[in-house]
């Protein structure tokens, strides 16, 4: 059957409308994708933020530990280390809230490692406080020098954490991406040959 001009007409019109609904839903799938992987590369730029959070509360907490060695602990000293024990909390708090589950399961060792510094630190004032520093030194060297290694190798587990779901952030973006350029391409392709063949 020989098609009409004005069938040729409604058919060509018919072909690209549908076209470009297949083409604006593709482009909304892959901006929703793509907007989500661009917020996931935006966590982990925040959960490495409070990665390195931590690490600098850890070595504020061991120089309020090394003062009170030197010169003796008094009530400054202590509030120092609360609020150096505040900061690795609240950084913690945003690994725990914005992490997968391997981050908050680095996060939770680093946490374990952390409370074991604080109870060491934290005789270490005791001992000093009470006079007897050569207690609080050999305290600082057994405890808090192991429990302060420990916790900075758990937080090089959660930097490679936070650093693996930011990679994989990105690399859902860059895939994403490249699959709606060649999906576009193809139907571009399909329109002008079925533009052609009518």
């Amino acid at each position: 059957m020989r098609l009409t001009v004005q069938r040729k007409l409604y058919g060509g019109f018919g072909a690209t409308v549908a076209l470009l609904l297949i083409l604006g839903v593709i482009a909304y799938s892959s901006l929703a994708s793509v907007t989500a992987s661009t917020a996931d590369v935006s966590t982990s730029a925040t959960m490495d933020d409070a990665a390195m959070s931590m690490i600098i509360a850890l070595l504020e907490g061991m120089d309020t530990e090394s003062m009170a060695l030197i010169a003796g602990y008094d009530a400054e000293l202590g509030t120092a280390f609360e609020e150096s024990v505040v900061a690795f909390d609240d950084a913690l708090a945003t690994l725990m809230t914005e992490g997968n589950e391997s981050v908050q399961a680095a996060a939770t060792v680093a946490d374990g490692y952390h409370t074991e510094f604080q109870a060491a630190v934290l005789r270490t004032f005791e001992l000093a406080q009470a006079g007897d520093i050569d207690a609080a030194r050999v305290n600082s060297f057994s405890s808090t020098d192991s429990a302060i290694g420990s916790a900075f190798d758990a937080l090089d587990g959660v930097e490679t954490a936070v650093e693996a779901f930011g990679d994989d952030a990105l690399s859902s973006a860059e895939s994403t991406s490249s699959t709606s350029e060649t999906l576009v391409i193809a139907i571009s392709v399909i329109a002008v040959l079925a533009a052609a063949a009518i």
